[in-house]
């Protein structure tokens, strides 16, 4: 496209734009920026943009699970040290964020971060919840058989951590153990975290 005089028009970035989902006229601020777009932008809208996105993921959730597992499997280092490198680089602002999020909700935080671990060990992944562990297994801890303090901290270092709660994959996901319902069982942060595994795959005896 270009002016009368000449000019290419494509390339002057226009106060106000049209979006080509909702017809709604808009600041150019609202749109991304694309080098092939007209006037620079892209023609949808961040917010048309964004609510698409969100379709499209409802309605693709299993493909784009399948793409995003397929891709970790085969890049397994690439990510890991990506991970580790973005970590380094951002680790205040990373245990910040995370300290927020388990302040607010450590069911939930201490779930999903079962589940991130279980996923970047490539385990296969069922859907259970907290209620779904204890009304199969008990209240007991399965390593020494004494009843686990519900009420106690289940984060590691809090005052009474050890008695507390912990979710330990009895199959190990390091050797081959899966993020399921039957290999999860209840277990007392202490004993969880000294139970230990030797290189062989055998469980050591818990202090």
């Amino acid at each position: 496209m270009t002016s009368p005089e000449g000019a290419d028009m494509t390339s002057v970035t226009p106060k106000t734009k049209v979006c080509g989902t909702c017809g709604v006229e808009k600041s150019a601020t609202e749109y991304h920026k694309n080098k092939d777009g007209i006037g620079g932008l892209r023609s949808q809208c961040k917010v048309c943009k964004r609510l698409y996105h969100v379709e499209y993921g409802k309605v693709n959730k299993e493909k784009i699970s399948k793409k995003s597992k397929d891709w970790r499997t085969n890049n397994l280092e690439r990510e890991r040290t990506q991970s580790a490198l973005y970590y380094e680089a951002n680790r205040a602002a990373i245990r910040a964020k995370h300290k927020k999020h388990y302040e607010g909700s450590p069911e939930q935080y201490l779930a999903r971060s079962a589940k991130r671990r279980a996923i970047k060990a490539g385990a296969t992944i069922e859907e259970f919840t907290l209620s779904d562990v204890l009304e199969r297994w008990g209240t007991n801890c399965h390593i020494c058989g004494e009843a686990v303090d519900l009420t106690a901290p289940r984060r590691v270092g809090l005052p009474g951590w050890g008695r507390g709660l912990h979710l330990e994959h009895v199959v190990p996901l390091a050797v081959g153990g899966n993020h399921s319902l039957e290999n999860v069982k209840p277990a007392h942060g202490i004993c969880n975290v000294q139970k230990g595994w030797r290189a062989d795959g055998t469980k050591k005896t818990p202090c």
